[in-house]
């Protein structure tokens, strides 16, 4: 056995040894020296200053470690790092700059700079047996700019194909039907540090089809700037204004890139099986899927812009249309998180169904911490027809209380001229562990105009917008929600008014839920009328379920009992109903499979009425 091969040994069994000593209590171990058998290490060839060097605590060989960086807990990733002779991390700009730590000074003779001799304080466990090495320094050492990771790698290849592909037939007694299938495609590649990315979605509408591009651009990351840069087909981001759709260029912070689903929820009931909801922002569909008849709740809502109201559509069976609109308050991050940097983006409009000519447009927003208790942001857009500008403020009141203000002005002269102001509040308050309150409330004077309701002149918005929600864990009593929406018409068009109520409790062997929903206002005034679901659910073995519900809408009730889980394991899911209709004295019967193909989700589903 080499020599080299022994001392390899040596030195496992040396840090196996005293990995027991690292994780005891420091004030009792690391204070004394540990000692290896000398008869060991000379039958093995080894030398024995190796005892004099391991004694005190673990530690790397001298020389250069690629090793695991973690600055007071955080990850910073793998670096090459250097050790001197007696085991100690010697610290150059290079690593400073790594770590994301201040940069210190370190003479150009220095062989090796401790950091101690910076920062006393400073507390390093080498860690040879993890390959890796934990750094624990004051708050004034560590740079808040820069504390990004950094191991990363250029290129590489790769390709992506995302769809979602849906159709509904409903046939009705008298030899009359409909058919609708949609098709939301994304796909994308990435090569030579960019990335393309395309989504559309397709719709065949009784034979009426439309192809919509969410966006198609091509995207590369500036390291150093840390800027994104798209280019295309894509969605101008502004943090007061809504912005719209354009085709041109993008420049924003990378940061901004890393966030992790929206957030956003969205809450209705359905009344029929495989109601289609679809859900636009500034009149483009941005997201829309089948939901079963109930309550449902759609999570993290994929949205294109974070302050524009979501226009929610609920399509029924039978083509009857519920509608109702989630106000830009309730899309908005709940967080004061620090502000979005500069962000720029310049081109023409698209997608934007107006009788006027798609304008050239310039968006500019950008956000600065002005306290650890406050954020200000402003917004600017500027077209040939069309400017206006913004500013918000969020406040951190207490820790369970936030308060925002919003002002913005707009001139508008696609045909009239328009001018207007919009000034908003918004409150957010969590009263206890188990209740939280949000309200706000907009006015909006004059002729204020978003850049996409300005170039449609048959727009006419709201002179105030108020909402509120409430919810509650009360324990024993169950979970409460209350959610109120009202729209206060600016012409001669009705208001709107929109309240959802929600009550559940768990029980030993059964789920109880009760949904109750008034809307008046709507595009259809046939749906204008309250509803109420109510629902028992019961597990059952093998992950069985068996539901009844009972439906009220206006002087009609419904019964039902429905049947789901799942078939030959956890691919395979049904779902099967039966329901009577009290006023029509209809019977119904509907039945759902759904099948994971590995690759691809199938669902299939059908019903019939008599």
């Amino acid at each position: 056995m080499s020599k080299r091969s022994r001392l390899a040994i040596c030195v496992r069994a040396i840090l196996c040894g005293t990995l027991p000593l690292v994780i005891l209590e420091p004030t009792s171990v690391l204070a004394r020296e540990v000692m290896f058998d000398m008869g060991v290490m000379q039958t093995l060839g080894l030398n024995a200053d190796l005892n004099k060097y391991f004694a005190e605590a673990p530690r790397f060989l001298p020389g250069t470690h690629s090793v695991n960086v973690k600055v007071n807990g955080q990850e910073r990733g793998v670096a090459a790092v250097r050790f001197n002779q007696d085991g100690k991390l010697c610290f150059d700009n290079d690593l400073l700059d790594f770590a994301g730590l201040m940069p210190v000074p370190i003479g150009a003779k220095e062989s090796c700079h401790d950091i101690h001799d910076d920062y006393p304080r400073a507390v390093i466990n080498a860690l040879p047996n993890q390959e890796a090495v934990e750094l624990y320094l004051p708050p004034e050492a560590v740079n808040s700019l820069s504390s990004d990771i950094k191991n990363f790698q250029h290129g590489g290849t790769a390709g992506l194909l995302n769809y979602t592909l849906f159709s509904t037939l409903n046939e009705y007694g008298d030899s009359d039907s409909s058919r609708y299938s949609q098709a939301n495609l994304e796909a994308g590649f990435n090569a030579f540090d960019w990335s393309l990315r395309s989504n559309y979605i397709l719709t065949d509408d009784e034979g009426k089809k439309s192809a919509d591009s969410i966006y198609t651009y091509a995207e590369h990351v500036f390291v150093p700037q840390k800027l994104t840069m798209q280019i295309g087909e894509i969605n101008a981001n502004s943090n007061v204004l809504s912005g719209v759709p354009i085709t041109g260029i993008q420049l924003m912070p990378t940061d901004g890139l890393t966030q992790s689903g929206s957030g956003v929820s969205v809450s209705g009931i359905a009344r029929s099986s495989q109601a289609r909801v679809e859900i636009r922002q500034n009149g483009q569909m941005i997201f829309s899927t089948l939901v079963p008849a109930g309550p449902f709740t759609l999570d993290d809502v994929p949205v294109a812009r974070n302050n524009v109201n979501l226009d929610v559509s609920v399509v029924e069976a039978d083509g009857a249309i519920n509608r109702f609109i989630v106000p830009a308050t309730a899309v908005k991050a709940r967080n004061l998180s620090r502000p979005q940097g500069l962000t720029v983006s310049v081109g023409q409009v698209r997608n934007i169904d107006s009788e006027y000519s798609d304008p050239l447009v310039m968006n500019v927003s950008d956000g600065w911490r002005i306290f650890p208790w406050m954020n200000l942001v402003a917004s600017a857009a500027a077209a040939e027809d069309y400017q206006a500008v913004g500013g918000k403020t969020d406040f951190l009141v207490t820790d369970d209380w936030t308060l925002s203000t919003t002002a913005a002005a707009s001139k508008a002269s696609f045909g009239d001229s328009n001018n207007g102001l919009k000034t908003e509040l918004e409150s957010n308050v969590r009263l206890s562990e188990d209740v939280g309150f949000s309200a706000s409330a907009t006015h909006y004077s004059g002729g204020y105009r978003e850049l996409s309701d300005a170039m449609d002149d048959e727009y006419t918005g709201y002179d105030n917008t108020y909402t509120g929600s409430l919810n509650v864990s009360a324990g024993a009593a169950g979970n409460i929600s209350a959610g109120f929406t009202y729209n206060q018409s600016g012409g001669d068009d009705q208001d709107s008014r929109y309240l959802l109520l929600s009550w559940g409790k768990t029980f030993k062997y059964a789920s109880v839920t009760a949904n109750w929903q008034s809307a008046v206002g709507n595009v259809d005034d046939d749906q204008d009328n309250d509803l109420l679901y109510i629902n028992v659910s019961i597990p059952l073995s093998s992950g069985q379920s068996v539901s009844t519900y009972m439906r009220k809408e206006g002087d009609s009730t419904s019964y039902g009992v429905s049947n789901s889980g799942s078939i030959g394991g956890d691919n395979t899911h049904y779902y099967i109903s039966a329901d009577r209709d009290q006023d029509s004295k209809q019977n119904s019967v509907n039945g759902n499979l759904n099948t994971n193909l590995h690759y691809t989700q199938v669902s299939v589903g059908g019903g019939t009425s008599r």
